[in-house]
């Protein structure tokens, strides 16, 4: 294979166009990004010897020009590539519209022949009805002559009603024809508005003969996010973990039977190291703060934080939807009243919010706070979904994976083992290629995605993952014990960060993130809240006190918490708790018990590691005092 250019562009055509052969390009090849995509097209034509003129035809309107490529099976040599963008110009979509403007035509000549005809009945209805006055105003009409005269009007008119009405039927039946004709024809209408990319190369060949010429180049308005199911039986078994992603391409070219691969590199970053420039110490002058702004905007401003609410489109909130820093990895989910807070990286200014059966926003943030209003996707409801083992309906689809209805209506519903089962046979491992500065993804089925902006869940990779399971409680912030799973050796399976939707028990219990960006080799998943484990932390009365002692003041408090397991197996458990710290010599802390809970450093945290059989109830104190001068105003639990 002979690299005949990088990148080369110029504009040294042929004058005589005529000359210039034609190549349409077929996309066999996609490497996606996380905000682009490489493509790779092929076309064949027959070179002559000497000076060849080639226009590829149907590319994206998105490529960037620099990163095209050529190559050729024979040797050639370039005199000049030029990349331009022009309107979509299909001879077959020409064809096409002429044979539907003429087919138009016709109909149109079909409805005139049948008005003219209803109109020489309505002609005729008329001329009968004003001659309908038989005989003088002093002669009598003899029976017989009248009873003909009746049998005519009856029958003729019957006949003209007739004929007029199948006439109406007729021109009904053509004019929604018509319709239909006037739909294919704005659909091509649109497309032929529509703008694509076309690369025009001048060549000299040494002989004559057929050539096949792969380009390759780099779009934009394409890219992928990743996404888990993670699904346990029970806490004996170990975790099942599909990594998926979700592709979308607007490219204005479709994707149609490609081999697919995903890559976690991003080329629109700065390749480069950053710089130290000299850091020189200057007097560091306050500024006076904006009076405008409360003290939790300041703070939000400072910290790049960014906070709000999600709402469909009754104002009703929506709990559970994806917001991600658009362009990144970074994101949230929306908690059960639809709010979220989010720290903004520094340059970024753009929210992406999706929900599945909602259109998917990209909102600027232009200060500490914003409202989001979701619609519905009415046109999305029968969106395909694409995994590894084919391409379904996702009403299809949904028979395995009821996680999409259930985010939408809010129910609940198992997923049984018979499923499971389907869902694991069919499912085809793909290949993951670890390069020096990034990993890709090669999926082994073809796919085809339409250039339409819709997301499509693409499965990369099953695996059983050994973890340990703890359940964890802090019932000084929220009093559920919540599943946790940690994962040894995370980084064997090369996780990126990304929404994780949980399956515990063969039922959906929502949404989580994996954050893959940790020091330690350890991995952290949050599973789900337990309601059958009790925890309650009830503060002690009796050492609810104050004592003064001149300019000092001590408080003294106590806590129990109390932990009760009412699932039929035994469960261990770990409650959180803290002691009060300062940083203030005039404070003094005292502890007073904790009821054996170890200490973490000098943080104040306290961790109980508790193992409880069914029905069984176990306690805890926590005692501590807080000594300080009474002039200081302190809070104190």
């Amino acid at each position: 294979m002979l690299l005949l250019c990088v990148g080369l562009l110029g504009s040294v055509g042929l004058r005589a166009q005529d000359l210039e052969t034609k190549l349409p390009t077929t996309v066999t090849d996609v490497l996606v990004y996380k905000d682009a995509a490489q493509l790779k097209c092929v076309g064949k034509t027959k070179l002559t010897k000497g000076k060849n003129s080639l226009l590829f035809t149907g590319l994206s309107d998105f490529i960037d020009a620099r990163s095209i490529q050529v190559r050729s099976n024979v040797a050639v040599t370039i005199q000049s590539m030029n990349y331009e963008v022009v309107l979509n110009q299909s001879p077959e979509l020409l064809a096409k519209r002429k044979e539907i403007v003429d087919k138009q035509k016709l109909k149109m000549k079909e409805i005139e022949y049948l008005k003219s005809k209803l109109q020489i009945l309505t002609d005729e209805y008329e001329m009968i009805m004003a001659n309908k006055q038989i005989g003088g105003s002093n002669v009598g009409v003899p029976l017989a002559n009248l009873r003909a005269v009746a049998d005519f009007y009856r029958e003729r008119l019957t006949a003209i009603l007739d004929l007029q009405l199948g006439l109406q039927r007729q021109i009904a039946d053509i004019q929604v024809e018509i319709a239909k004709i006037s739909e294919g024809l704005a659909k091509i209408e649109l497309e032929l508005q529509k703008h694509l990319g076309q690369i025009r190369l001048v060549l000299d060949a040494d002989k004559e003969g057929m050539a096949t010429f792969d380009l390759s180049f780099l779009v934009t308005n394409a890219g992928w996010t990743p996404e888990y199911d993670l699904r346990l039986v029970d806490v004996n078994s170990p975790l099942s973990l599909t990594f998926k992603a979700r592709v979308w391409q607007k490219t204005g070219v479709d994707w149609t039977g490609v081999k697919l691969s995903l890559t976690n590199a991003q080329p629109s970053l700065s390749q480069l190291k950053p710089e130290l420039n000299p850091w020189y110490l200057s007097q560091y002058a306050p500024t006076r703060p904006k009076v405008n702004l409360s003290s939790y905007a300041q703070t939000a401003v400072q910290n790049g934080m960014v906070s709000g609410v999600v709402v469909d489109e009754t104002s009703a909130p929506l709990p559970g939807v994806t917001v991600m820093v658009t362009g990144t990895t970074h994101g949230t989910v929306t908690d059960f009243d639809g709010r979220f807070s989010i720290e903004l990286p520094q340059g970024s200014k753009q929210l992406t919010v999706q929900f599945i059966g909602c259109v998917s926003q990209t909102v600027t943030v232009n200060g500490t706070y914003v409202n989001v209003m979701l619609q519905p996707d009415v046109a999305n409801l029968e969106e395909v979904v694409v995994v590894g083992y084919g391409v379904q309906k996702k009403s299809l689809f949904s028979r395995r994976d009821k996680k999409v209805r259930e985010e939408v209506t809010g129910s609940v519903s198992s997923v049984t083992a018979e499923q499971e089962e389907d869902m694991q046979q069919r499912f085809v491992p793909n290949q993951m290629v670890e390069n020096l500065t990034n990993v890709r993804y090669d999926i082994e089925t073809p796919y085809s995605v339409a250039s339409d902006g819709k997301s499509f869940t693409v499965d990369i990779t099953k695996v059983e993952v050994k973890a340990n399971y703890m359940y964890v409680a802090v019932p000084k912030l929220d009093t559920d014990a919540f599943l946790t799973a940690t994962v040894p050796q995370w980084s064997d399976y090369q996780l990126l960060d990304g929404q994780a939707n949980i399956y515990f028990e063969g039922t959906y219990m929502g949404q989580s993130m994996i954050e893959s960006n940790f020091i330690t080799d350890t991995l952290q998943l949050g599973i789900g809240r337990d309601k059958s484990i009790v925890v309650k932390r009830d503060k002690l009365k009796d050492l609810s006190s104050k004592s003064f002692f001149g300019s000092k003041r001590t408080v003294e408090r106590g806590f129990e918490i109390s932990v009760r397991n009412t699932k039929k197996i035994p469960i261990e458990i770990v409650i959180e708790d803290q002691y009060p710290v300062t940083s203030n010599e005039a404070v003094k802390v005292e502890h007073i018990d904790h009821s054996g809970a170890e200490l973490v450093g000098s943080t104040g945290k306290l961790k109980w590691v508790l193992k409880l059989q069914p029905g069984e109830v176990v306690k805890r104190n926590l005692k501590y005092s807080v000594e300080f001068p009474t002039k200081l105003n302190l809070y104190v639990e």
